[in-house]
């Protein structure tokens, strides 16, 4: 199966762990796609919170740089590392004054949840992909949301982004396609073909029909805190596709049309981030994208994190090494036997406390009762693996023992092991 793109290669080293942290740019969901497909977390940012440049187009607010990782708490610590001022890009601008590692630790829930589908049926989703994304954002109320089904307009979203694709492609590869047209592939060729073709009232046009998106979609978030739509409109397809040319009998009309739901937050100007929500029946990892206020990205992290629990995840965990009052946005995976449904919330959000009594010291992995279920005595747990990651220390620890005692799991290892 496909893992999509552009930044494919970047979800596929953090799905299968052979990376911490990854990046990449997101024009029309090369963030977001790729971590539908690979049940990672992807996150395109607001124009200009990530530096980037220098490039032929340094006023371009489509093309985005941002962060990918396995969970949100890694994401908004590599947010946290990325997001600055820099002299070369006039649109970047400074850090904010409370981080957004902050964010993560301390999660605010949002009010308001709109499901906006497939924004009026302007966007063709698969029909299990529409079905899982939608009961994934109805489960926003288990936080407290109110969620409404409500889109804003994109009316000349997919037009203005075909124009401005066309105009970034043939702007920074028109010289590739005439010194080496025979290496590129048929797609390119006309998407670059096509920004060659454009003429000054193509451009017009296209600033405005994508200012009156802009302004629409301003408006509409005005009253609500985190939008939500499929991150991707199909699960991973065969490696052999090319891209998809129909989805539910509706004909794709160009190779990039079938991520129009990607392409029209894209021209709102909008951060946006895929996160994991659920699998469809043959397996296939199924993303759901949440979309924030103009540069509301702690809030997103908020969002993420907090609607893990319900979703019966653990990927948006937090963890705090207390006695050290640090974040070291570390992940606890457990493998073998699975908790029930009524358990899973203790999978998803913990806190680590190291407890030095020998040279394989035990893990304690405390539970906030607080906010999640605590683990039922019995669970069977007897495989587990650690992944650890902070002050120098990069270990796979094996462990064979699971202590349950009251709030408190103590992972007891074997031997650690060189990752």
């Amino acid at each position: 199966m496909t893992c999509a793109g552009s930044s494919g290669g970047a979800a596929v080293a953090l799905a299968s762990g052979q990376v911490w942290l990854a990046t990449g740019s997101d024009l029309g969901g090369s963030l977001r796609t790729p971590a539908s497909f690979c049940s990672i977390v992807g996150f395109r940012p607001s124009p200009g919170r990530v530096a980037s440049g220098p490039g032929v187009l340094p006023l371009n607010t489509f093309s985005q740089n941002g962060p990918m990782g396995r969970c949100v708490a890694d994401v908004a610590l590599m947010l946290d590392a990325t997001a600055k001022h820099h002299p070369l890009d006039p649109l970047s601008y400074p850090a904010p004054s409370v981080p957004y590692a902050r964010s993560a630790s301390n999660p605010v829930a949002p009010k308001t949840v709109a499901w906006a589908g497939d924004f009026g049926g302007a966007c063709t989703y698969d029909a299990e992909v529409e079905a899982i994304c939608r009961a994934a954002a109805e489960r926003f109320r288990e936080i407290g949301a109110t969620v409404m089904e409500k889109a804003p307009d994109p009316e000349g979203a997919r037009e203005s982004f075909q124009i401005f694709r066309g105009h970034h492609m043939a702007a920074g590869n028109g010289k590739l396609l005439q010194a080496h047209r025979e290496l590129l592939k048929p797609e390119v060729i006309w998407n670059i073909e096509y920004g060659l073709s454009l003429t000054s009232e193509d451009l017009r046009r296209g600033l405005i029909l994508q200012a009156g998106v802009q302004q629409r979609f301003a408006r509409f978030m005005a009253d609500v805190d985190i939008m939500c739509i499929p991150a991707a409109p199909v699960p991973p397809f065969p490696v052999e596709m090319r891209y998809v040319e129909e989805i539910n009998g509706r004909k794709m009309p160009s190779y990039i049309d079938w991520v129009l739901g990607a392409s029209i937050v894209t021209m709102a100007g909008l951060p946006a981030v895929s996160m994991p929500c659920g699998f469809t029946r043959s397996g296939l990892p199924v993303g759901l994208m949440l979309v924030g206020k103009p540069r509301g990205e702690a809030g997103l992290i908020s969002a993420v994190l907090l609607s893990r629990g319900s979703l019966g995840r653990h990927d948006g965990g937090v963890r705090q090494d207390r006695h050290r009052g640090r974040h070291h946005g570390l992940r606890w995976r457990i493998r073998g036997h699975q908790p029930d449904p009524s358990a899973r919330r203790f999978r998803q959000s913990v806190t680590l406390r190291r407890a030095h009594r020998a040279r394989h010291a035990e893990r304690v992995l405390h539970l906030d009762r607080g906010r999640h279920q605590a683990a039922r005595a019995g669970l069977d747990l007897r495989l587990a693996v650690a992944e650890l990651q902070g002050a120098g220390e990069d270990r796979l620890v094996c462990c064979d023992k699971v202590v349950l005692d009251g709030e408190a799991v103590i992972l007891v290892p074997t031997r650690p092991k060189s990752v």
